[in-house]
């Protein structure tokens, strides 16, 4: 299992916005067997 402190500029949902941060959230939000998500940080 990894431990993993996410830190991302979320654009996700803005018009015009690249949706890569957003998008890798939810992959390692669907992955709880593999990555124990300890924070998330946002600019």
């Amino acid at each position: 299992m990894k431990h993993v402190v996410y830190d991302c500029d979320n654009t996700l949902g803005v018009l015009f916005s690249d949706v890569d941060d957003g998008l890798a959230l939810l992959n390692l939000l669907g992955e709880p067997e593999t990555v124990d998500l300890l924070g998330i940080t946002t600019t």
